[in-house]
């Protein structure tokens, strides 16, 4: 029995028991975390389909998925991961189309068609590579069946050629964990790409990843630890009496971060007359701009003086950051408190920003 036929007869008959080895289990921790990801259609490499011409030469192919039908897996990771690699041994590679309690759809990588959102034309685009979408029909669906899932339909059909090596696929390129361990290690010591490219390379000398997939590997790291450092400074704060709030970007990262003291609120309410605003720019580390907000009082002093109420590190100086940052201002320190008069120098953005959430002023 060949590899192929061993992952065919993975899934059981409607009699026998599933039996999934956890160890193969490297994409997928959570059954929660298999999501419908059309972005993936777009193009994995540079050697295939740069040009339209290159669609016109493609050699249909079909494949033994149509074996599978009927048979019934555990959940829908066993059924992914069987899929991707008889995709990975014929030349393609899989990807969810559509999930749910009802239903779970997994197609071609190169199913469905190019997404054109902005109507751009092909001149226009600044990217230029061509989508690796092309329509085709090849589509497993699979349906619940006590508790698991059987294999419901199969389509079996590609409108397109093998990839002659698999590897143009990211999901064909998955690390293991000791090479990812062996990169992550090289990566935190300062190694070049190059350098841990050759470093991972498995037995037979092949590559296991590419240098996009070791600079991308780079990119989260860097964003975990960024994040992990700014979670250790937030609940430092908040453990010495700071209010804080943020607002994060889609990768996680932080993009307003607000701040004020327990003590400096209780000052700014009773000193609300007059509050100094300004944004000082590129004089931290991670040259952020960073909005400063001070009270003026005369308390126990025979002259006026200033205290801190709030700040704030922003990621750029628009209207709709300094709107956030002034919601902040508003709605935890002068709820029920208004502040007469804001005094700043002559940016637009910040002064539109504190009409917009001081009718006062």
């Amino acid at each position: 029995m060949n590899d192929l036929e061993d992952l065919i007869f993975f899934g059981s008959n409607e009699d026998n028991q599933v039996e999934f080895n956890e160890e193969d289990e490297i994409e997928f921790n959570e059954e929660d975390e298999i999501e419908s990801s059309d972005e993936d259609g777009e193009a994995e490499s540079n050697n295939e389909d740069k040009t339209k011409s290159n669609k016109e030469n493609e050699e249909p192919f079909e494949t033994k998925t149509c074996e599978i039908l009927g048979r019934i897996y555990n959940t829908k990771k066993d059924i992914l991961n069987v899929l991707q690699e008889i995709a990975r041994l014929s030349g393609f590679a899989v990807t969810v189309k559509s999930s749910g309690h009802r239903h779970f759809h997994i197609q071609c990588k190169r199913g469905g068609q190019p997404r054109n959102t902005s109507n751009l034309t092909v001149d226009a685009r600044k990217r230029k590579r061509m989508s690796k979408r092309c329509g085709c029909p090849y589509l497993v669906k699979a349906v619940p069946r006590d508790s698991k899932w059987k294999i419901a339909e199969v389509v079996n059909k590609h409108n397109h050629s093998k990839a002659k090596d698999a590897r143009v696929f990211h999901e064909h390129r998955q690390l293991t964990r000791e090479a990812k361990r062996t990169a992550v290690q090289m990566l935190k010591a300062g190694a070049k790409p190059s350098t841990i490219y050759e470093a991972i390379r498995d037995e037979n000398g092949e590559p296991t990843a590419t240098r996009r997939d070791i600079l991308n590997l780079s990119s989260r790291i860097y964003i975990s630890e960024e994040n992990s450092s700014m979670e250790a400074l937030i609940i430092g704060m908040e453990k010495r009496g700071y209010t804080v709030r943020r607002e994060t970007q889609k990768d996680g990262r932080i993009k307003h971060l607000f701040f004020c003291h327990e003590n400096s609120v209780k000052a700014a309410r009773r000193f609300p007359k007059v509050i100094l605003a300004d944004a000082t720019y590129k004089t931290n580390v991670y040259k952020l701009p960073f909005v400063n907000f001070v009270g003026i009082s005369n308390l126990g002093v025979d002259r006026l003086q200033t205290f801190g109420i709030a700040g704030a590190w922003i990621s750029d100086e628009s209207e709709k950051s300094y709107s956030w940052v002034v919601e902040q201002l508003a709605t935890i320190i002068f709820s029920n408190t208004f502040s007469n008069v804001f005094v700043t120098d002559n940016d637009a953005a910040l002064i539109g920003a504190l009409k917009k959430n001081f009718s006062s002023i």
